[in-house]
């Protein structure tokens, strides 16, 4: 890949990352970690769940037999399905916090989190170590790949219940009145 493509892509990506840090900040005073755990969930979990698809079509495309396998459809089509579903809830999790203003939020995201990261991630290494037995090459180590992604969620859901930034910016909302079950 030409080298200038990648530096001028690398500072645009800079630059939107910049934007939305100081879009977060203002908005609802989101700094510091919890712009890692938002920007991750809107913009890294995107960058390598689409990563994780170039892999697949990379090896089918060095292995043309892999796409007369009748499982290869099944691998595919369960990857892309994963990818969305880890894209849309990352997303879904980062756009709350970065929007809400409730504790409940706080919840949701660490929830999307871990449906994001490592469920997602072990899923696709068990397609990924599929597909590299249709291809009779190396699989992706499945506890090397997994270990990382379950550490980044630990992490992120320690700082979620444990950040004092946290419990500043997510409060408890009264209950509305009227809304209790009598």
């Amino acid at each position: 890949m030409n080298p200038v493509f990648i530096a001028v892509s690398a500072l645009a990506l800079l630059g939107v990352l910049l934007a939305l840090y100081r879009y977060f900040k203002r908005l609802n005073g989101i700094h510091g970690g919890l712009t890692l755990i938002v920007l991750g969930l809107l913009i890294a979990n995107p960058l390598y769940r689409l990563d994780s698809i170039n892999w697949l079509q990379n090896v089918a495309g060095r292995h043309p037999d892999v796409a007369n396998s009748p499982y290869w459809d099944i691998c595919y089509t369960a990857a892309i399905f994963l990818t969305a579903l880890s894209i849309a809830v990352g997303i879904y999790g980062g756009m709350i916090l970065a929007t809400g203003k409730a504790r409940s939020t706080v919840v949701r995201s660490t929830m999307a989190i871990w449906l994001a990261v490592p469920v997602v991630n072990t899923l696709y290494l068990l397609i990924a170590g599929e597909v590299a037995e249709l291809t009779s090459s190396a699989a992706p180590g499945f506890v090397a790949g997994t270990l990382p992604a379950l550490g980044l969620a630990v992490v992120a859901t320690a700082y979620l219940f444990t950040s004092r930034q946290v419990r500043d910016t997510y409060i408890e909302l009264p209950p509305a009145e009227g809304s209790s079950l009598n």
